[in-house]
């Protein structure tokens, strides 16, 4: 379409559809990465990139069909083009399934790009074809999820919900009120559960100088990323590492060692190292078997979670009352700490089939039914469980 057509199309009213693509997986690696795309170019810009495997051309092939080939990016030569699958989902409608890397997503995005597709929100893609509110946001937090038991909650989601519908109705038919309440405040309660389904729960270790932070750090995420040095005071500023326990995304935070600042520099990374300590959700006060180092600031607010006694390689008995006694260097009481810093942040989360209050609207629809099986108003009762069974995807019948 020439722009003369186009802007008489547009002087018109006529709505033009666009050329458009979305990305249908998450960003991080993975075996397999969808990428859909629409529109009246779509064959033109499949027939210069993509070359399948037999005949017939793609042009020729049905709705619904699947092909295999091979897609040649830009610029490289036929040797370097990619196995991936083509699938035909309407006249002028397909998915490209390419591998899981971050290369392949970039090679096709820019592809596309060029052609003069516009791209769609991956979210704005599946709202549009969800069956509900709770659905849409859930297939959003799965492309946002980082681990395979963040995955499993949100899959085991939408029946969750309809299960807890389906028991919060028998409660209201019953006029069991205190039922109500009591249903929604213990699902309230699992809020940070819910959000770090795709946020990373943050742990904070402090403590002074050369009592081992840095190398607690390594030793949590199983490799030597943080300096580690015999001088007091080596880390000036924040050092993160992002870890996986137990399914669960940890970024845990090495701190500035708490002292008298010796610089200007070092007296910055100390306060930084009090913000951060401030906003943890776990706090674990390291202190060094010895006591050559001396204990933990004890000004320090909020008041740790944990108290850590790093190093007891070098006690022959340590004292059992000081803290959870783990050595850095020979990995004793690593896997301990590990638990102990789960109970901290997830204590109870042994099932992946409760019902979490995910986004925004959730924990807003669950206070409004709580507050009113708290009146026990039974038509405004029955009118909020009407609105969240509505944005849970399910239908719902008026109570007697």
């Amino acid at each position: 379409m020439n722009s003369e057509s186009r802007s008489a199309i547009e002087s018109s009213g006529e709505e033009i559809a666009a050329d458009t693509f979305a990305h249908l997986t998450g960003k991080g690696r993975g075996a397999v990465g969808v990428v859909w795309m629409r529109g009246g170019r779509a064959l033109d810009v499949l027939a210069v990139h993509f070359c399948p495997a037999a005949n017939p051309p793609l042009a020729a092939r049905p709705s619904g069909s699947i092909t295999y080939g091979v897609w040649r990016h830009a610029g490289e030569s036929q040797s370097a083009a990619e196995d991936v699958v083509i699938v035909r989902l309407g006249p002028e409608e397909f998915e490209v399934h390419i591998h899981g890397g971050s290369q392949s997503r970039l090679s096709i995005h820019q592809a596309l790009s060029a052609a003069g597709f516009v791209e769609q929100p991956g979210a704005d893609w599946l709202a549009s074809r969800a069956s509900s509110e709770l659905a849409a946001l859930l297939e959003d937090m799965l492309l946002q999820c980082e681990t395979e038991r963040s995955a499993r909650w949100l899959l085991n989601q939408q029946r969750a919900w309809e299960q807890w519908c389906e028991a919060v109705e028998r409660k209201v038919a019953g006029r069991d009120y205190s039922g109500v309440c009591d249903e929604c405040a213990s699902v309230l309660e699992r809020r940070k559960w819910a959000l770090h389904l795709t946020e990373p729960w943050l742990v904070v270790l402090g403590g002074e100088p050369n009592v081992g932070k840095s190398s607690l750090v390594n030793a949590l995420s199983g490799f030597a990323r943080a300096i580690v040095h015999s001088s007091p005071g080596t880390t000036r500023d924040l050092v993160t590492q992002r870890v996986v326990l137990a399914g669960w995304l940890v970024e845990l935070v090495d701190t500035a060692g708490q002292r008298l600042a010796g610089s200007a520099i070092e007296g910055l990374g100390i306060e930084r190292a009090r913000e951060v300590w401030k906003k943890a959700d776990c706090r674990v006060a390291v202190e060094e078997a010895t006591g050559a180092c001396g204990e933990f600031h004890a000004a320090w607010e909020p008041p740790p979670d944990l108290r850590v006694v790093n190093k007891t390689d070098l006690l022959e008995a340590p004292d059992q009352e000081k803290g959870l006694h783990v050595s850095a260097l020979t990995g004793e009481g690593i896997e301990e700490l590990q638990r102990a810093i789960l109970n901290v942040l997830v204590k109870g989360a042994n099932s992946t089939a409760c019902p979490l209050p995910i986004g925004a609207r959730l924990p807003e629809l669950l206070e409004s039914l709580r507050r009113a099986g708290e009146e026990g108003e039974p038509s405004r009762l029955t009118s909020e469980l009407r609105r969240l069974s509505r944005y849970c995807g399910r239908g719902f019948e008026e109570l007697g």
